[in-house]
């Protein structure tokens, strides 16, 4: 015992009892003791729970347990505390039981003293710390027993005994597991462990076991066995040298362990190692090994074959001298060691011809077995020709992308171009049909001449890729080739004399007075070139001249020159001007302008009617272009000229397509009265709605019959094709009761394609020629064959400067017809304040599309108030809100087009209120 106060517990339900134990322990003079009492066997298992008790005295017959139980009790709590039962009578079987379930001891009460509850407090202590020992100890050679079995299961490793007077093996369960042996039975004999391997080997399996037994060797060999039930497996057999119990049981031991996995990852790895080799040397991949200080210790053929090197010469060379940059190694090193490797990097390598081959590189650190660096493996794969076509493809995107963008220009700038003229081409046609004086009539002429040159020339923009491939088709008419040179010098005559320069021309008395040929393409031809001369020269002169080459009996070979003395070309410019998209630039023309398409055009349409075209030219001294081309002199009789359009309208003329509807769908306020007027003057008895828009135009049909429909093709809220399906599908009106004819400002073939697609009989390309148009609806209402071939010319106008009211331009078009005149000024003060709300409106809700949508649709009317920079304005605004670009710019924009705009309506009231 030691010095620290002993605790008892005990556990009695009689008063009495207590008292007289309480006095027993007193008389106890060698312990400082605490005695804890309670008197039911709950309360018991709290006290020991929660105190550190040395001893506990039990009744065996408490108030809330039965004996059994209390019992129980002393079986869970014994290996814990040593427990002394306490009972009031004699019973031996009471007595084993208790000292079975684990009590020290075992008292009847008032049959002991003092002396003996000292001796058995101190027997109880003594045998419980002993049997506390016992129990460890057993449980320690428990968990070792449990190890060895385990690490044997784990090692597949077993034991046995080989009893030599009956040659039988004694087999461990791990053993028996190794062999499968059935778990009844431990014992075989040693031959039936010998018959488990080959014939071959069995002689020398007996001369092993012979020496052990005899000579006192230990043995470790490795066997291949077939097991009873054909299993294979290999085992890892150890043999002990013989021990000797007594003289009549001698035996030798040994282990047994399964070593299939480890054979057949051996076996394996020796076939890894054969592929590997066949790989590395078959790979037509580049296969390479080198130190950290850049020479080659191993590599396949394939890294000769790339480089050109022989073996000798690759393991002589540093490994940067593949390097196109030799720098780059150090770049792949670094790469490694930050990630642990690099994969398909990209690199270029040198051949030992200096050839540069592009590659990709994989590599991974090649490390000794302590870990340390000693170099890089790794592979080369040759890419060039993958990069080649990787290059092919690029250029083939960008090509396609370019002419994508292209297109996309041509198809904005045809729509730019030909908004503005529908209404000048309509106009210019009204003009005609009315009373001019003979000035008047070769100005007007001269207008319809420039119409047909200007859009001759956005056609050819918009299929310039026919014109490249060489498609373009020319009409053979014939024509008065001098008369037609003189309407064109002075259909440029006004913007030769606004330059103050000389505009002369000379025609030789030679040339024929009728050709055969395309009079449009001729016109396109020697307008550009006029149009560069003036252009390009602010002093001097401008002259266009025409001389007969030669006669021949059919044909004619004309020469016509423009001459000017303006800025000149550089000579090494020369070569370039009549490049696609080329401008000559600011350092020659101090002006970037046009597209740097005329004279590329020029130069393909002359070469495509098997002309040529030659140029001479100084800076500053000026320049001449020499056109050769060859005409017929009459009809052939195998190929007849295309009528000529004057004779085709003579012939429209006498044709009256009587009382017809026809409902026009247009957006646009004065292309809806320019075309109205134009059908009116041609068919006095034609009946004529106007619908606004696509959906408006699909209501309108429903309720009331029309014998034409004239289809927008760009509209708001529903388009020309949504509208044209919706009245084919939904109102289920077919072609032929009804026809619809398309006015587009785009004529590509793909528009071409959208608009018959979509249930339109036939299209007109805006702006239209007026004839044309007519012709189109005689062929449809009359039911005649409709011709997608013919696409319409039609005219330009540069509007004029200030941000001013300038009605020159409406003068221009109305020609001295006040009522048209008057009927455009009212929209244009009705209209645009209108517009100029909602363009603020939409700008200030941010809704850009809306924005854009009513900034294309001012246009019109700004260019009708002459406001050239308010027109720039509102082009820029529908470029930013339709791309969402620079939307920070579009406010300020709109405020300079609202104080413009309603600056010139204000003057338009105060006009037509003093008129």
């Amino acid at each position: 015992m030691n010095n620290d106060i002993f605790k008892i517990l005990l556990i009695d339900d009689i008063k009495i009892d207590v008292r007289i134990f309480e006095k027993l322990l007193d008389k106890i003079e060698d312990e400082q003791h605490e005695l804890l009492v309670t008197n039911t066997l709950e309360e018991g298992k709290k006290i020991l729970d929660d105190n550190s008790i040395n001893i506990v005295f039990l009744d065996l017959h408490l108030p809330d347990s039965s004996i059994e139980q209390t019992l129980d009790f002393v079986s869970e709590y014994e290996e814990k505390f040593p427990f002394i039962i306490l009972s009031s009578i004699h019973d031996k079987q009471q007595r084993i039981r208790a000292i079975q379930k684990g009590a020290q001891d075992y008292l009847v009460k008032n049959e002991f003293d003092k002396q003996l509850l000292s001796r058995v407090i101190n027997y109880s202590l003594e045998r419980h710390h002993l049997h506390k020992e016992l129990h460890t100890y057993a449980n320690e050679l428990r968990e070792k027993e449990q190890r060895l079995i385990e690490s044997q299961a784990i090692a597949q490793l077993g034991n046995w005994d080989l009893l030599l007077d009956n040659d039988t093996i004694e087999w461990s369960p791990e053993a028996r597991l190794i062999l499968e042996l059935n778990l009844e039975k431990n014992f075989t004999s040693l031959e039936w462990l010998v018959n488990l391997v080959k014939d071959e080997e069995k002689d020398n399996v007996w001369n092993i076991f012979r020496q052990a037994i005899e000579g006192s060797r230990d043995f470790n060999t490795d066997l291949k066995v077939m097991l009873p039930n054909g299993n294979r497996k290999y085992i890892n057999l150890r043999i002990r040298s013989t021990e000797v119990d007594d003289e009549k049981n001698k035996k030798i031991r040994g282990t047994i362990q399964d070593i299939t996995f480890r054979k057949e990852m051996e076996n394996a790895l020796m076939f890894s190692e054969e592929k590997y080799h066949r790989l590395f040397e078959e790979s037509t991949d580049a296969i390479f090994i080198t130190t950290d200080a850049g020479k080659f210790v191993d590599f396949n053929r394939a890294m000769l074959d790339l480089f050109g090197y022989s073996a000798e010469e690759l393991v002589n060379i540093h490994v940067s001298q593949l390097y196109f940059n030799p720098f780059e190694r150090e770049v792949i090193k670094k790469i490694i060691k930050e990630k642990g490797l690099i994969r398909e990097y990209e690199v270029a390598l040198r051949r030992i011809d200096g050839t540069k081959i592009e590659c990709v590189i994989s590599s991974t650190p090649w490390r000794s077995n302590d870990g340390k660096l000693r170099g890089y493996q790794g592979i080369i794969r040759d890419i060039t020709e993958r990069k080649r076509n990787e290059e092919l493809v690029r250029n083939k995107e960008i090509a396609e992308r370019s002419s994508r963008l292209k297109q996309r220009f041509l198809a904005n700038m045809s729509h730019e171009i030909r908004t503005p003229i529908t209404s000048i081409a309509g106009l210019t046609h009204l003009i005609l049909k009315t009373t001019l004086t003979p000035q008047q009539q070769e100005y007007v002429n001269g207008i319809r001449t420039s119409s047909e040159h200007l859009l001759a020339l956005v056609n050819d923009i918009l299929d310039y890729s026919k014109i490249e491939e060489g498609k373009v088709k020319f009409h053979l008419l014939e024509f008065n080739l001098r008369a037609h040179l003189t309407q064109l010098f002075k259909t440029m005559e006004y913007a030769a004399l606004n330059k103050n320069i000389q505009y002369l021309h000379e025609f030789d008395d030679n040339l024929p007075e009728n050709i055969v040929g395309d009079p449009i393409r001729l016109n396109q031809i020697i307008f550009n070139l006029l149009s560069n001369a003036i252009k390009f020269t602010d002093r001097g002169l401008v002259k266009l001249s025409a001389r007969l080459v030669e006669d021949a009996k059919n044909a004619v070979v004309i020469s016509i020159v423009v001459q000017d003395t303006g800025i000149g070309i550089p000579e090494n410019k020369l070569h370039t001007i009549f490049r696609s998209f080329t401008q000559l630039g600011k350092d020659v023309t101090k002006t970037a302008e046009g597209t740097g398409l005329g004279l590329a055009i020029t130069r393909q349409l002359i070469e495509l009617q098997g002309g040529t075209i030659n140029v001479k030219s100084k800076p500053d001294e000026g320049s001449t272009f020499e056109v050769m081309m060859m005409f017929k002199k009459q009809v052939d009789t195998t190929e007849k000229p295309e009528q000529s359009r004057e004779s085709e309208n003579n012939q429209l003329d006498s044709i009256d397509i009587g009382f017809k509807k026809i409902l026009i769908v247009e957006d646009k306020k004065l292309n809806q009265l320019v075309t109205t007027e134009m059908l009116k003057s041609r068919w006095k008895n034609i009946e004529t709605a106007i619908a606004d828009n696509g959906k408006e135009a699909v209501e309108i049909l429903r309720h009331k019959k029309f014998d034409l429909v004239l289809m927008d093709v760009q509209m708001p809220e529903m388009d020309g094709y949504e509208a044209t399906k919706a009245i084919r599908a939904d109102l289920k009106i077919p072609y032929s009761v009804m026809p619809i004819l398309a006015m587009t400002a785009y004529t590509t073939d793909n528009e071409t394609q959208q608009c018959l697609e979509a249930g339109m009989n036939d299209f007109v390309a805006k702006p239209f020629d007026p004839e044309q148009l007519y012709r189109k609806i005689i062929g449809l209402v009359l039911h005649t064959a409709s011709d997608h071939s013919y696409l319409a010319e039609s005219t330009s106008y540069n509007y004029n400067d200030g941000e001013h009211l300038n009605l020159a331009y409406l003068n221009q078009i109305t020609n001295g017809n006040a009522t048209l005149k008057s009927k455009i000024i009212q929209m244009l003060i009705e209209e645009t304040p209108e517009e100029l709300f909602q363009l603020k409106k939409f700008t200030r809700e941010k809704s850009w599309k809306r924005t854009r949508a009513i900034a294309h649709k001012m246009k019109s009317g700004i260019s009708y108030l002459g406001l050239a920079n308010t027109l720039n304005d509102i082009k820029l605004i529908e470029e930013y809100a339709g791309n969402e670009i620079r939307l920070d710019k579009i406010p300020a924009l709109v405020e300079k087009v609202d104080v413009a705009c309603t600056k010139a309506i204000n003057e338009l009231v105060r006009m037509k209120s003093v008129l």
